[in-house]
């Protein structure tokens, strides 16, 4: 199992003790990695054969690594290149069936997505107040030039954005849920129904999709060899 964006290695190694046979957890924050093999060596030291954490950008994986889950957990709201690292976790699950586990909060435009970040007194002002004024607010706090709300480590996906992050056939959704274990998901899951206002009452997604062998298949490749002329054509 790959446990993408490991942080401190929590997961990773409750992970193992539930009984996973390999679990390698990678994180583009050295400070992170660091201390996750330093707990690992000094209070799980049972688990070093099972376990490693690794200081490394999933898209500059080797094809030659495959594994059977991914697991991400609170990293989908702030990786800025997502459809690179989408397709690089493609690209490391097996297929067919290989399985990506991501589960994520808080939402951007959801009451409290700004994480905290901007510094705001209240809930949705982030999502309701111009952009341009939420920077310079911040900018004038962190007394340093922001730009747009990705400098803050947020990328702002939204629902459907998310979604189109996985289109059949080359992934398969086997479970796709809101608002879990939120305080407010009976009103909140009531109202994301309503048009226009789905991205501003989903506080958390959590989703296992699967590979599917769609990649290997005739059909695909066929597909892949037409677009490979059309381009060649195109800049030819």
């Amino acid at each position: 199992m790959l446990d993408l964006g490991c942080g401190h290695g929590a997961l990773s190694i409750s992970i193992a003790q539930a009984g996973a046979a390999k679990v390698v957890g990678v994180d583009i924050e050295a400070d992170y990695v660091g201390f996750a093999s330093q707990v690992l060596a000094e209070r799980y030291s049972d688990l070093r054969h099972k376990v490693e954490f690794h200081c490394a950008d999933i898209r500059m994986t080797s094809e030659k690594d495959v594994y059977d889950y991914v697991v991400c957990k609170d990293s989908f709201e702030h990786i800025q290149d997502l459809p690179g690292v989408k397709a690089s976790i493609f690209k490391v699950l097996k297929k067919p069936e290989g399985r990506l586990i991501v589960g994520y909060s808080p939402l951007y435009y959801s009451p409290l997505g700004d994480h905290g970040r901007l510094a705001l007194p209240g809930v949705w002002l982030h999502a309701i107040v111009p952009e341009r004024l939420l920077l310079k607010h911040i900018s004038r706090k962190a007394a340093r030039p922001l730009t747009v709300i990705s400098d803050l480590g947020l990328n702002k996906l939204t629902p459907d954005q998310f979604r189109a992050l996985f289109p059949e056939p080359a992934w398969k959704i086997v479970t796709l849920r809101y608002n879990q274990r939120c305080r407010l998901s009976r009103i909140l899951n009531f109202t994301r129904k309503v048009p226009g206002l789905e991205k501003f009452s989903t506080v958390n997604i959590y989703c296992v999709v699967e590979t599917t062998n769609w990649a290997q298949s005739s059909t695909a490749q066929h597909r892949l060899q037409s677009f490979r002329s059309n381009a060649i054509r195109a800049t030819g």
